[in-house]
């Protein structure tokens, strides 16, 4: 992440504390040479390099009138391992399979960049659903089941897949937490079944994590379907010292 006020960027390391995750220090990966160095955005490209554009200023912030901020400066810079690979790709001439079975690829840029297409097709191809819904039920990898559970999403193509994975007793916490939260995106379409299963899932579910997403999604509901919820994740005292369930259920 950038460091504004350093003109750096930071490094962390994220581990998992509770139901949630903590943040520790880790060296900085890269120190500017400037003060007027203000970085603004990081992404992968598709070469595997680190791509990040910052904004020069003089003055970092707190400037009262826009007019004293100088918006002609600003550069693009690439930070790359080893022996630069440039890479030629143009992911709109894929087909709607093609760009479903991207979501495996090791370069994040790869399976974001076929995701937002997908997404802006509007597409609900059957053999490129099909893939996605294999790929979240099956692949081994966890971050690829959640690309792909993504991508059905931006697709507007989960149909009862959501419904099959809050219920489900192999998925792994982090795909049924993403279900929940999916869910709780479509408020109004859930019928009776769905919002048992949600009570059901507030009781006996053993991931903290979970039962975080759980709370999270009560403030979204009416509340005679959030009640029983809230009832029930309450009776899991292993909640009681969490640094985010309790409050979340006071709320």
């Amino acid at each position: 992440m950038f460091n504004l006020h350093g003109h750096r960027i930071n490094w962390d390391h994220v581990a998992r504390k509770g139901s949630g995750y903590e943040g520790n220090r880790r060296p900085d990966f890269l120190f500017a040479n400037d003060h007027w160095f203000i970085g603004t955005h990081l992404d992968y490209g598709p070469d595997g390099a680190l791509y990040f554009t910052d904004w020069q200023d003089d003055t970092t912030c707190h400037r009262q009138s826009d007019l004293e901020w100088d918006r002609t400066n600003g550069r693009l810079f690439r930070v790359h391992y080893g022996e630069l690979q440039p890479t030629n790709v143009d992911l709109t001439k894929a087909t709607d399979l093609e760009l479903a079975n991207y979501q495996t690829h090791k370069n994040e840029w790869f399976a974001k960049t076929s995701r937002r297409i997908l997404q802006e097709r509007a597409t609900s191809t059957p053999a490129a659903v099909n893939a996605l819904r294999q790929l979240v039920r099956t692949h081994a990898e966890v971050p690829v089941q959640l690309r792909a559970l993504w991508t059905l999403h931006g697709m507007r193509a989960t149909g009862d897949l959501l419904e099959e994975l809050l219920v489900s007793k192999t998925a792994d916490e982090h795909v049924r937490a993403w279900a929940i939260r999916l869910l709780g995106e479509r408020i109004d379409k859930l019928d009776s079944d769905v919002k048992a299963s949600l009570t059901e899932t507030a009781r006996s579910e053993t991931s903290p994590f979970v039962r975080r997403h759980l709370a999270s999604l009560l403030q979204r509901l009416p509340h005679e379907d959030a009640w029983p919820i809230a009832e029930r994740l309450v009776m899991h005292s292993a909640d009681a010292n969490d640094q985010v369930i309790p409050q979340l259920l006071w709320y």
